[in-house]
């Protein structure tokens, strides 16, 4: 079945934990956030802040790249990957800092999204085959069955509501048709039509109500990217356009849409964060300077709202304004946040 909104302004995602942040109103809450930073010899080191301070770093021997983060009472689980001894990324999942493996290291695999429901730990990522990625979703590291009719597929994100397990990414044919998709409970649905190239970057589930997240680029892929917000059985309001942008992480607050994004024209980029369709914070670099801003996720806690990204370096924000990351003020990038 088709459900399909074209939000013309932004909308795409990528955080891991929606349907699980606790919404308080008093008491300073833990800010958990995970992402990377390059060493001197640009070997990416995984690193892992609460509150603003370092508190697990990897070493700069092989590359590592932190994605997602979740927070239990007793445990802090972080998805990402890390280089074996032949360079290739392993989809692996640390649990209070201590790393186990999802892929057998053979061909290169990440995990993009954990989430943990009750005593059971989801991940989703992709391992790369022979015509290119597939999809993978691991439970307590076991890989679950996903229905995968393309040539090429990625799981993005990961959540649980209630028995019900929720993957969104994308199915890509060698016809260079894709499709933005969303699996539920190993099911594919795919939420396009192929005419355009598109795909699914987030998933977040309220009560009856699935929202995915995406883009699809307009003439067959000749056009503009443009942001698209899908939810089954309805609608959600069109935005203000916004051309060649893409939503990276979306989150839902009531009747409120946050989302931050990224857009690239003419060798210029710059992030975003709206809510709605006010733009409540950018940041731009001009014509081929580098690195590039990225927008990877955002997080309403009470009456705060939380972006994380990259900058010149790693960012995080809180009601727009930058707050303290212990860094050493090298190219990296905060990929995910978790409030408790």
């Amino acid at each position: 079945m088709k459900y399909i909104i074209p939000v013309t302004l932004f909308l795409m995602f990528s955080c891991k934990k929606k349907n699980s942040i606790e919404q308080p109103s008093t008491a300073e809450p833990d800010v958990y956030c995970v992402g990377y930073e390059l060493s001197s010899t640009n070997i990416a080191i995984g690193r892992f802040w609460k509150n603003g301070k370092l508190i697990y770093s990897t070493d700069s021997t092989r590359n590592v790249v932190f994605n997602s983060v979740f927070v239990t009472d007793s445990a802090v689980f972080i998805a990402g990957s890390e280089a074996n001894a032949s360079g290739i990324m392993v989809a692996r999942l640390w649990k209070n800092n201590t790393a186990v493996s999802l892929s057998n290291g053979h061909n290169s695999a990440d995990a993009k999204s954990v989430f943990v429901a009750g005593n059971d730990v989801y991940v989703a990522g992709y391992e790369n085959g022979i015509l290119g990625p597939i999809a993978r979703l691991w439970k307590n590291g076991n890989e679950l069955s996903l229905a995968i009719n393309g040539e090429a597929s990625v799981a993005n994100e990961v959540v649980v509501n209630g028995t019900d397990v929720y993957a969104a990414g994308t199915e890509t044919f060698t016809s260079n048709v894709s499709y933005a998709v969303v699996w539920k409970n190993g099911v594919i649905d795919r939420l396009t039509d192929g005419l355009d190239p598109a795909g699914a970057n987030a998933v977040i589930v309220k009560g009856t109500d699935v929202y995915a997240a995406g883009y699809e680029q307009e003439f067959n892929g000749a056009g503009i990217v443009k942001p698209v917000v899908w939810k089954k059985g309805g609608t959600v309001p069109g935005l203000s356009g916004v051309s060649d942008f893409i939503t990276k992480a979306l989150f839902l607050k009531g009747s409120d849409f946050y989302a931050a994004g990224e857009l690239e024209n003419n060798g210029t980029g710059t992030a975003f964060l709206f809510k709605n369709d006010s733009l409540m914070y950018s940041f731009s670099v001009g014509t081929f300077t580098y690195p590039k801003p990225a927008a990877k996720d955002v997080l309403v806690f009470g009456n705060d709202v939380y972006y994380v990204g990259k900058e010149k370096g790693p960012v995080l924000l809180k009601n727009q304004q930058k707050q303290t990351l212990e860094l050493n003020n090298r190219e990296g990038s905060v990929n995910a946040i978790f409030i408790k």
